[in-house]
């Protein structure tokens, strides 16, 4: 029983290393984006929040109006 609990944390280093590894296989080809397309994608999400902020902002607008009124 001893031996069995002792063989226990090296079973689950193992598994755990094995799928490790397997992790690095699956996402070993994959470059990461380059300087400039990093902050294309920034300025993009800056645009998109704008325009929501902006969307937001006239429905609030419309909908107090029509509360008010």
């Amino acid at each position: 029983m001893e031996k069995d609990k002792d063989k226990e944390p090296e079973l689950y280093l193992h598994k755990l290393s094995d799928e490790l590894a397997r992790l690095d296989a699956q996402y070993n080809d994959i470059t990461p984006p380059s300087l400039q397309e990093l902050e294309r994608l920034m300025v993009d999400a800056s645009v998109h929040r704008k325009s929501m902020e902006r969307k937001e902002l006239l429905l609030f607008w419309g909908i107090s109006l029509i509360l008010i009124s």
